[in-house]
């Protein structure tokens, strides 16, 4: 048995050990542990294998002369079973037993453990009969598979390579002993020499397979141990917000053009249209705008949602009409009761009745109107106030006085007229005035949902601050605000903007005090006069009644209902008050040549051959050319093909010279079509005849078509100015309004528009073609939704009417503002001269209510007047 082992290892020492692989020199391992377990083995040549093989497997220590330290003699020692048997080797074999029971080690444990010492000892001699006969290797996978115990690593000064992805090489510096190394644990090399040296002979061939065994013999850096990772914690708001700045910077950079970049300046783009659409949400700032926080009511939030809204409205139109009827016949029967006291001085013979019929109409009143004064009073707790409220306060002030009047008559005291009628008046003109908002509100909603609403369009401005400031260089006053219309799919806050509180309820934080006020002097002026505390509550009751202004909300809700009506007829709409205000702080607009002109009227007169190419083809060609460029000649070349535009060939590479014509290409072959000075740049020789201008004397513009660089012909056009838009031209030049022309056609020209209508149109500007891009930009993307302030169909037409309409209603807006104080003070005076001329006790009630109705009444007609005016 001794020859053939000693046979084994002579045959072993003769491979190559160099080219043993990582799971050979495992094996090995094992079976020399096993092997000095089982036999007590203690031949030197074990141990200096043993060595060998760990030196092997760190494949950074020469094996050709195998070091004789002091710590292999304590290893072989431990091997042949001399080193003393005290508590650590007695541990140290438990863990030896313990190991064996773990994977690949599974076959020998039980070997061991049937103390099969025959058997085992034919498997270990096959063993090292194979040992090293084994295909070798990739070396770079052996790299990441080989395990260094720490012990080598500290003698030999050894390079480790960390396994990450980056495969970064660390070097640790050999030192005098462990405890001196930096960045090494104390806690991981054991102080005791012996201790170590047995680990790294026990440990090293197990390390792979048991690692929670000994994780405590791994090397750790300082600052790395006990580091318990903890996820890091976020702002998802934050987060959102910054990646939505990120989204919208590249959107706002980003930029699609036709094959040259200065390309078509009129035609959709079909991409930039998608893109819009899909970044919509994040892609301006005055896209989301977050609602008012007072309104509660039911909004137009989505297109699904037209039935509930419109069905909801409905409801409360219908509602409305009730509550005016009611207010209307209580009104009509306290008119009624007040004649007949005015005739009789009492009805029955006693006051007692009239008082007692008054009191029962206004508390009928205030019953019916009880959300009403409900909603007031929960504003007025929140410190806002509008004209329900003064409504609201003149009713209660009406009953209170009704109420004051019984207990004087029954306490033996004076009484004089009651007006609890100017009170009813009062509420009823302020449901009129909340009926004839939410017609206008219906009216907004059929149009942004019926017939129209795949033709929504609202004014909008440049989002870009660049592009502003681009656009801005055509305007000569500061802080230019420029508009131009922008396709919209949905209006949003439509309800909430349409129910928006007008001038009349911001001013009445301060009008009800000072009508309040107004009151208290009556009061005083009368009661001291007339000496009567019941006609000083009368004075404080009728004027307070009368001055409290609900009637004032009228005096903007019908201008807008009468504005609206007359833009829906073109498909337009202004939805509040602040809407017109902000239409009307717009110095700049931008438009298209294309809408300056009538497409109609636009006409082809003559076209000259110049014999090169054949007429057919340059009609084809220039037809392209013109329908290319989307200008105002597009309906009449259109014409010429009638409308067949399969027939027409390609255009490739379309582009706009600025003030002198388009070029492209068409079948390989560049086309140009514009005036001399087009053809003159590209070296093409137009004969000058005398015919151009004999043309533009009648007023007539020529074009010239150039193929191949040969000219092909000349194209006589008329243009014809768009009447329908001439008054809203005129009302734009006259307020001082720059209207910007994007234009691609090189006969147009500031001079030339103006000649067109006639009058001298210095507010317009023809912008460059730079410029013109960044209109299509904006014009060519659809947004999602759009604030709901005002509304059109697209057209110019529209566009222009709604922009004058709105600088109507701002003019009509101030005389609204004018009748309202008119009618406060108008009220204040008559009621201080009949309290001064002692009339106030004997002034029939019916009095008050007609000339509160009346005055109102009158108001409203005065404005339809002024509105007509202009």
């Amino acid at each position: 048995m001794s020859d053939k082992k000693n046979n084994n290892r002579s045959a072993l020492d003769e491979n190559d050990v160099r080219k043993w692989t990582s799971e050979d020199i495992d094996k090995l391992l094992d079976n020399t542990k096993r092997s000095s377990e089982i036999y007590g083995d203690s031949d030197d040549n074990q141990a200096t294998l043993l060595k060998r093989a760990n030196s092997a497997k760190t494949k950074h220590i020469d094996l050709s002369e195998p070091p004789v330290n002091k710590k292999d003699e304590r290893i072989m020692d431990i091997m042949d079973g001399k080193a003393e048997d005290d508590a650590k080797t007695e541990k140290r074999k438990k863990k030896f037993s313990d190991l064996f029971s773990a994977g690949r080690l599974s076959k020998m444990s039980e070997i061991v453990d049937d103390d099969s010492e025959d058997d085992f000892d034919d498997e270990f001699e096959n063993d090292y009969l194979t040992f090293g006969t084994k295909k070798e290797q990739d070396s770079s996978d052996e790299e990441r598979t080989r395990i260094i115990p720490v012990e080598t690593v500290v003698a030999e000064n050894i390079p480790i390579y960390e396994e990450d992805d980056s495969k970064t090489r660390t070097d640790i510096q050999s030192a005098a002993s462990p405890k001196d190394k930096p960045g090494v644990n104390k806690n991981n090399i054991d102080k005791n020499s012996d201790e170590a040296e047995s680990k790294s002979v026990s440990d090293m061939n197990f390390e792979t397979e048991t690692d929670s065994e000994n994780s405590g013999e791994q090397i750790m850096l300082d600052g790395f141990e006990n580091i318990a990772e903890t996820p890091s914690h976020i702002d998802e708001a934050k987060a959102e917000r910054d990646l939505f700045e990120k989204r919208r910077e590249k959107i706002r950079n980003f930029t699609l053009f036709s094959e040259d970049e200065n390309g078509d300046l009129y035609s959709s783009d079909e991409q930039a249209e998608k893109i819009g659409e899909l970044f919509e949400t994040g892609e301006t700032r005055q896209n989301k705008i977050e609602a008012e926080e007072d309104f509660n009511g039911v909004e137009y939030k989505q297109p699904k949602d037209a039935k509930l809204v419109l069905r909801y409205m409905l409801e409360q139109r219908k509602k409305s009409v009730s509550r005016l009827f009611s207010y209307g016949a209580l009104l009509a029967l306290s008119i009624i009761v007040g004649a007949v006291t005015a005739i009789k001085s009492s009805i029955g013979g006693d006051k007692i009745i009239t008082i007692f019929i008054n009191l029962i109409l206004s508390a009928a009143a205030i019953l019916i109107a009880n959300q009403t004064l409900i909603t007031s009073f929960v504003k007025l707790k929140k410190k806002t106030v509008n004209c329900e409220t003064a409504a609201s306060l003149a009713a209660i002030i009406g009953f209170l006085q009704n109420v004051l009047m019984l207990v004087l008559y029954f306490t033996g005291g004076n009484t004089v007229s009651v007006f609890s009628g100017v009170g009813i008046a009062a509420l009823f003109i302020n449901e009129l005035n909340r009926f004839n908002m939410l017609e206008r509100t219906l009216g907004a909603i059929k149009l942004t949902t019926g017939k129209r609403k795949d033709r929504l369009y609202a004014i909008e401005g440049p989002t870009d601050d660049k592009d502003a400031f681009e656009l801005g260089k055509y305007v000569k006053t500061s802080g230019s605000r420029i508009k131009f219309s922008c396709k919209t799919k949905f209006p949003s806050h439509l309800v909430e903007l349409c129910t928006s509180p007008t001038s009349a309820d911001n001013k009445m934080k301060f009008l009800i005090p000072i009508t309040l006020v107004l009151s208290a002097v009556n009061a005083v002026v009368a009661g001291i006069i007339n000496s009567d505390i019941a006609v000083g509550a009368a004075a404080f009751s009728v004027t307070a009644c009368l001055c409290l202004p609900a009637w004032s909300a009228l005096l903007f809700q019908m201008p807008l209902k009468w504005m609206n009506g007359r833009l829906s007829k073109c498909g337009s709409m202004i939805s509040s008050q602040k809407s017109a205000e902000e239409i009307c702080r717009i110095n700049t607009i931008v438009i298209d040549s294309r809408d300056l002109f009538d497409k109609n009227a636009c006409s082809i007169l003559d076209i000259r051959d110049y014999g090169t190419v054949r007429v057919d083809d340059a009609i084809l060609y220039a037809t392209a050319m013109v329908i290319k460029s989307v200008g105002p000649l597009s309906y009449a070349f259109d014409s010429m093909v009638s409308s067949r535009h399969d027939f027409l060939p390609t255009v490739k590479s379309f582009n706009y010279e600025e003030k002198l014509g388009v070029s492209g290409w068409i079948n390989n072959q560049k086309v140009l079509l514009g005036n001399r000075d087009l053809m003159m740049n590209h070296n093409i020789e137009i004969p000058d005849d005398g015919d151009e201008e004999r043309y533009n004397k009648k007023g007539l513009d020529v074009l010239y078509l150039a193929i191949a660089h040969r000219p092909a012909a000349m194209i006589v056009v008329k243009y014809a100015p768009n009447k329908a838009i001439l008054p809203y031209l005129k009302k734009l030049h006259a307020s001082g309004l720059n209207i910007l022309v994007r234009n691609n056609d090189p006969n147009i020209t500031e001079k030339m528009i103006s000649a067109s209508y006639g009058m001298r149109l210095d507010n317009i500007k023809i912008i460059s073609n730079a410029s013109g891009r960044i209109i299509k930009k904006y014009k060519s993307r659809p947004k999602i939704a759009t604030r709901a302030s005002s509304l059109h169909d697209g057209t110019v037409y529209s566009f222009l009417k709604t922009i004058c309409s709105a600088a109507e209603l701002r003019r009509t807006f101030k005389f609204s503002d004018m009748m309202i104080w008119v009618g406060i003070f108008l009220f204040f005076g008559v009621v201080l001269t009949l309290g001064a001329m002692k009339a106030l006790a004997d002034m029939p009630s019916v009095f008050a209510t007609l000339i509160y109705l009346i005055v109102s009444l009158s108001f409203v007609g005065a404005l339809k007047i002024i509105a007509k005016k202009y």
